[in-house]
């Protein structure tokens, strides 16, 4: 068996089997490679049936410089498309036992907790 064909069987039985026979639903973004000519096709994830593909738009409804176009998007969202827009800042902390995670600007700082 192939990776491919396994992830994709992975990914069937997660969006219909997972969270307890609740299904998952697993979002991607387009892509940051416009600048350089990519095309999210290209990509497994965000080209998969399993997966919803979203893009960004700039606070004037532009598309944005670094966008990649693809026809596996299914929406757009709000992001920095210029420099004169308005930026848009994430901060999620997630903690486990042993680790403090802080996802900031779509970076992961790791963050060891003292005991």
């Amino acid at each position: 068996m192939t990776k491919e064909i396994l992830l994709s069987k992975i990914n069937e039985f997660h969006t219909t089997q997972g969270r307890k026979g609740k299904g998952a639903i697993y979002i991607w973004a387009s892509g940051n490679g416009g600048r350089v000519r990519d095309n999210c096709n290209c990509d497994g994830y965000v080209s998969s049936i399993y997966t919803l593909s979203i893009g960004s738009v700039s606070e004037q409804g532009d598309f944005p410089w670094y966008g990649e176009q693809c026809a596996s998007t299914v929406a757009v969202t709000y992001s920095s498309g210029a420099y004169t827009d308005q930026k848009i800042v994430n901060l999620i902390c997630i903690r486990t036992v042993t680790k403090i995670y802080y996802v900031f600007s779509a970076r992961v700082v790791d963050i060891s907790m003292v005991n």
